[in-house]
């Protein structure tokens, strides 16, 4: 699959995924719905990349799925 895909074949009505992940984290979010995802980027990496990151929060009732997905965000690296 190549993204942008929809989600809606899975149950997860009105959501897509924007980018084919690497990696993924699983973070738990304080009692008013924020969370803090902390990333090690080496410095002799250099620059000249992208990070993107998205998200899939768990939403019961929202649709059979149970989950709804963010839009993406794409940080360049210089």
């Amino acid at each position: 699959l190549r993204p942008p895909f929809d989600l809606g074949s899975l149950g997860f009505t009105g959501c897509s995924v924007f980018f084919t992940p690497a990696t993924s984290s699983f973070v738990v979010t304080d009692p008013a719905g924020a969370a803090t995802l902390a990333l090690g980027i080496p410095g002799t990496l250099g620059g000249g990349f992208q990070l993107q990151f998205a998200a899939l929060l768990l939403a019961g009732g929202a649709n059979p799925g149970g989950a709804v997905s963010t839009n993406a965000l794409s940080a360049s690296i210089h």
